[in-house]
């Protein structure tokens, strides 16, 4: 149930008040579980706001239930549901009553880590970020960065042509769609 207050489009009249219940029906949230997108397909999962924030605490060390729930001020039907959500994902297991990343858990650093330096250079000042990665040999402040694997370099937009996968869906139509002229990825 969601309570709304409501204004007349031309005039500051009052239609309803916080008080009176308004009922907007199920809102269902578009999936992308079948969308030849790995963009689409990680957005499906991360997409729910709270499921970046409870990898967040498994990262910091939370496994119980009841710590997520504290930690993040989570209702416990959704805290359960996200939390079935990321188990059945693969992303955590369920150990007797703790809550365990698993590899594929652990490996969402790779986005947490970006989200966190990319808001720490465009949403916060340099000298209020909440949060820094350090790394535990050298001591040494580091910053997550998206690089190319094979050479260890930081990839650039300008730098990169995107293109179909052999995952992309063959229709030429669909092809063409979205990638125009680079349709075809060997046509250069």
């Amino acid at each position: 149930m969601l309570f709304f207050w409501f204004y007349h489009r031309t005039k500051d009249i009052k239609l309803s008040s916080i008080m009176q219940p308004c009922y907007c029906g199920n809102m269902e949230r578009k999936r992308f579980t079948d969308h030849p997108c790995p963009i689409a397909r990680a957005a499906d999962l991360f997409g729910d706001w709270w499921i970046p924030m409870i990898l967040r605490e498994a990262m910091y060390g939370v496994e119980q239930f009841s710590a997520f729930q504290a930690n993040l001020d989570i209702s416990r039907n959704i805290l359960t549901q996200r939390l079935r959500r990321l188990v059945e994902e693969g992303v955590m297991s369920k150990e007797g009553q703790r809550y365990v990343l698993t590899e594929k858990g652990r490996s969402a650093l790779d986005i947490l880590g970006a989200m966190a330096a990319w808001s720490n250079r465009w949403v916060f000042s340099s000298d209020e970020a909440p949060i820094q990665l350090r790394d535990r040999a050298t001591g040494e402040l580091v910053e997550a960065a998206v690089v190319n694997r094979s050479t260890g370099e930081p990839i650039r937009m300008e730098e990169l042509i995107i293109e179909p996968g052999p995952g992309f869906p063959q229709a030429a139509e669909t092809r063409a769609l979205r990638f125009g002229s680079q349709a075809d990825p060997f046509a250069r």
